[in-house]
């Protein structure tokens, strides 16, 4: 990847993290509706692309609840605009009131694109899908404002993360270039130079140490004069 440090030259990971994220705050938002503490993050991988995101509650509340707290993701990208590429495709058909029913059994339609868990908290809890989606978009259209705050807040915690992890992988990349720097020159030394780096390495370890039993054949070959014989 060619990105800056804070990652905002990749385009694609900026969408992506947009959507992930203005889905996360739909499901944390309608949490906070029902009163349920939550925590959402952005999980990123070492090398920096985005693993998965999550919302996650011990609500044990109405199935209801539950079905609505599910929608939250999806409706929550419709209604910002920040629709997840992997995700369902974009609706022919607005998320507005008047559309609400289309939209719903577009969404239906397209469930095998959900999370297992968002699909399974629509279809599996609460028998009207329709109404736990109407319901959800009307939560959501009033807390608008919080939503896109939640997700602003998210994304910049995710960048943060993403930094930190993209600094530790260059780091090792570069003590792994330096170590097999280092492997290729030892063959350039001379067996007399290479012998007096083992005895610096063995020096002060107890005679029967592993170390010593494993590399006190080499270094008599190299005492020798001699390359060590190749097991």
């Amino acid at each position: 990847m060619n990105n800056e440090p804070d990652g905002t030259s990749d385009k694609q990971f900026e969408s992506d993290l947009q959507a992930v994220c203005c889905h996360e705050a739909g499901h944390y938002e309608c949490s906070r509706a029902f009163g349920i503490p939550s925590v959402m993050q952005v999980v990123i991988s070492d090398a920096g692309d985005i693993r998965e995101g999550w919302c996650c509650n011990d609500h044990e509340g109405p199935k209801f609840e539950d079905a609505v707290i599910s929608w939250g993701g999806t409706v929550g990208e419709y209604l910002t605009g920040h629709i997840w590429r992997h995700g369902p495709p974009k609706s022919l058909f607005p998320l507005d009131e008047k559309f609400i029913e289309r939209w719903h059994d577009e969404m239906l339609f397209y469930r095998h694109k959900l999370s297992d868990s968002d699909r399974n908290g629509i279809i599996g809890l609460y028998e009207n899908t329709l109404e736990s989606c109407r319901h959800c978009f009307r939560v959501l259209s009033r807390r608008l404002p919080e939503l896109r705050e939640d997700a602003a807040m998210l994304a910049a915690r995710t960048r943060a993360a993403r930094v930190a992890n993209l600094a530790a992988a260059r780091k090792f990349e570069e003590a792994n270039k330096t170590a097999s720097k280092w492997a290729a020159q030892s063959h350039k030394l001379s067996t007399a130079e290479r012998a007096r780096h083992l005895e610096n390495y063995l020096r002060d370890m107890p005679a029967d140490a592993p170390e010593r039993l494993k590399f006190t054949p080499m270094l008599d070959s190299l005492r020798r004069g001699e390359e060590p014989p190749v097991e």
